[in-house]
């Protein structure tokens, strides 16, 4: 009786099965050394996820300050009802000081300037300005805000060359929010007060170009004449 014919592929070792085998050989030579890498691996997976858990937790419990306190007094009007201030204050100091690494956080800064600077509590505001900026990696939306609150802070404390570079900051930002008529319009009156009359037509001019609104139109050209008058008679003094 002839022999049935057996496939060469059959005859032969399985090429994954021999894999199988000697992975599996070698596991169980080395399976303390096994053992402890798995061990390893599985603590960082929980690590990791232990770590965004909690990074998930403290945003929500600094956000939730945080609207606590923006609710308390973005109902009210400019300069009004000081003690509500206050109070929105406490909770946002709270979130800067309990959540210091949250977005909640950086947010506050931003917001304790403003309530700074509505209060007239200049230096304060330029502190939390400050310091919003400085924790706040990227050019984001409120930048631009950021620094132009700067610049109005500096600029009532007639510190005008520092009020001139955080006006100049606002326009430099990459997502600017505030319109470029009013950025623009901005940097000339602080060069008009450093009496630089030259740079303050020019400015005005490039706000001039960038704005759409015929009644500001007319006063900013009007603002322009009067800087030319002036600019003239600092020439004639020279």
């Amino acid at each position: 009786m002839a022999k049935r014919a057996v496939p060469k592929d059959l005859r032969e070792a399985d090429t994954f099965q021999t894999f199988s085998g000697r992975m599996f050989d070698y596991v169980m030579k080395h399976r303390n050394a096994v053992v402890i890498v798995l061990i390893i691996i599985c603590a960082a997976f929980l690590a990791a996820g232990g770590l965004y858990y909690y990074k998930i937790r403290t945003e929500s419990a600094a956000q939730r300050i945080y609207a606590e306190a923006l609710g308390s007094y973005r109902s009210l009007t400019y300069g009004g009802e000081k003690d509500r201030y206050a109070k929105a204050i406490e909770r946002y100091t709270t979130v800067r000081a309990d959540y210091p690494d949250t977005m909640a956080s950086r947010l506050a800064a931003y917001e304790l300037g403003n309530i700074y600077f509505i209060l007239n509590d200049m230096e304060k505001s330029i502190g939390a300005y400050t310091d919003f900026l400085k924790e706040t990696s990227q050019d984001t939306v409120l930048t631009s805000l950021a620094y132009n609150g700067l610049g109005y802070c500096y600029e009532t404390l007639k510190d005008y060359p520092r009020a001139l570079e955080a006006f100049k900051s606002s326009i430099n930002s990459e997502k600017r929010t505030v319109s470029a008529a009013l950025a623009f319009g901005n940097v000339a009156r602080i060069y008009e007060q450093m009496k630089d009359f030259q740079q303050a037509e020019e400015n005005y001019r490039k706000a001039l170009d960038q704005e759409t609104d015929p009644l500001t139109e007319r006063l900013i050209r009007r603002k322009i004449a009067i800087i030319a008058y002036k600019s003239d008679e600092e020439r004639e003094k020279n």
